[in-house]
């Protein structure tokens, strides 16, 4: 595997990973705003 299809790799499972960190405390956070 070459190099530059490792950092692809790496660039995208980072991009998933911040993406559904910001997904879930944005659910979290409306979620307790509607609770209120």
């Amino acid at each position: 595997m070459s190099a530059r299809r490792l950092s692809h790799l790496g660039f995208e499972f980072w991009g998933v990973t911040i993406i559904h960190a910001i997904t879930s405390y944005f659910s979290s956070e409306i979620a307790a705003f509607v609770a209120k």
